[in-house]
């Protein structure tokens, strides 16, 4: 993630949040939806890792929002 953000980022003594939406196809993958549940699973480890890295270096709290199944 240091390559993400610039220096002075992990320096800002803010409180805020990012938020990432994936949707249930990020959980599990289904036959046929190959390319879109990697790109859902892709997000979701993405979330995980930049909570992991921001965490402990700033204030800035990462949130993966699954809004599970909805109806159509």
């Amino acid at each position: 993630m240091h390559l993400l953000f610039p220096r002075k980022f992990y320096e800002l003594d803010v409180n805020d949040d990012i938020v990432h939406y994936s949707p249930y196809n990020g959980e599990v993958g289904k036959a046929y939806w190959g390319a879109y549940a990697a790109s859902k699973f892709a997000v979701k480890g993405l979330a995980e890792i930049m909570r992991d890295e921001l965490d402990s270096t700033t204030n800035i709290k990462v949130f993966n929002f699954d809004p599970g199944l909805a109806a159509l």
